[in-house]
């Protein structure tokens, strides 16, 4: 079940009551869309959009860590994590955090990006945006191999840092 997380799907008490219709009803899991932020005028080379730049989008790992509160048994996943356009020690923490929260119901999904101008905001190059989702996965599965890690990379580099807690299931998030 995707449950958008944007537009009239961006009211709390509607997305409390459809994950726990969800949940009530067996559904295996549901997901929730991923975008910091949208050109206010989008170009036409992006195609007839279905929403508008003041749609609201919310934060899906925040969303998802809320909806854990409220169900049981479904899992809850990113369809998808533009995790190139965030720090991979952030989204190792955020991940495993709804992981832990939920129980072990969480599932990472990712994905490259397609809006130029959402990755410029960022202060991130488009054209780097592959190399930046390589070493955005890479990270995560170094920490959750063992809770720390050194890294130097094209796009990313720290000295040995640790991450805490760790995944309920480390080895099945980035499988």
């Amino acid at each position: 079940m995707v449950l958008a997380g944007y537009g009239p799907m961006a009211d709390p008490e509607k997305l409390r009551r459809a994950a726990r219709r969800a949940d009530e009803l067996g559904f295996h899991s549901l997901w929730l869309y991923d975008h910091v932020s949208f050109p206010a005028a989008i170009p036409q080379v992006y195609g007839k959009i279905v929403f508008s730049p003041e749609t609201p989008f919310l934060d899906p790992m925040t969303t998802l860590a809320f909806l854990a509160a409220e169900t049981q048994q479904i899992r809850l996943g990113s369809g998808v994590l533009l995790v190139g356009l965030r720090h991979p020690l952030q989204v190792a923490k955020n991940v495993a955090t709804l992981d832990v929260i939920s129980g072990g119901r969480a599932v990472f999904g990712i994905g490259l990006g397609w809006v130029t101008e959402e990755f410029e905001a960022m202060g991130i190059p488009f054209r780097t945006r592959v190399g930046h989702m390589r070493e955005s996965v890479e990270i995560p599965r170094m920490l959750w191999a063992g809770g720390r890690c050194a890294y130097q990379g094209k796009h990313f580099s720290f000295p040995e840092m640790t991450s805490f807690p760790m995944p309920v299931q480390p080895g099945a998030l980035l499988s």
